[in-house]
């Protein structure tokens, strides 16, 4: 009978400690911190008017994050064929849309970053055209005949 007990002894004792690490993990997983965001890219120069090509650099405040970015207006995603990953300035002609966004392991992804490089818009209409819809009659008519 004691070498039952003995052995009833250790199998609550192991279970017990089983129980107590698994309440460890699942208290640190509980308090663990929340993933932070990997900081938004900055264009160098900002977005602007140009007329000529212009050489654009992206940069990004969280260190080692890897930055990928698009040229033809649609959102870039990490390892994406239509995306790429930055490794220094690069030209871009006036009319052009780059995104870009920030990636680094154990961190949510940045926002996605925007600049336009286009043609300033036209300050004047070119002649005929009006940049106003017509007015409408000055005077609406007090009363409406019966009829």
């Amino acid at each position: 009978m004691s070498i039952f007990l003995m052995t009833l002894f250790i199998v609550v004792c192991v279970l017990l400690i089983i129980v107590v690490l698994l309440l460890a993990v699942g208290i640190v997983m509980y308090f663990r911190p929340a993933p932070t965001m990997v900081a938004a890219p900055v264009f160098m120069p900002a977005d602007q008017n140009i007329t000529e090509p212009v050489n654009v650099s992206i940069h990004d405040a969280t260190k080692d994050a890897n930055i990928y970015y698009t040229t033809d207006g649609s959102d870039p995603v990490m390892n994406a064929t239509n995306s790429t990953l930055y490794d220094g300035p690069f030209r871009v002609k006036p009319g052009t849309t780059i995104r870009a966004r920030a990636y680094l392991t154990n961190m949510l992804p940045s926002e996605t970053a925007r600049a336009y490089y286009g043609p300033a818009p036209a300050s004047q209409p070119e002649s005929g055209q009006t940049t106003q819809p017509e007015s409408a009659p000055a005077e609406l008519p007090a009363t409406v005949p019966a009829g």
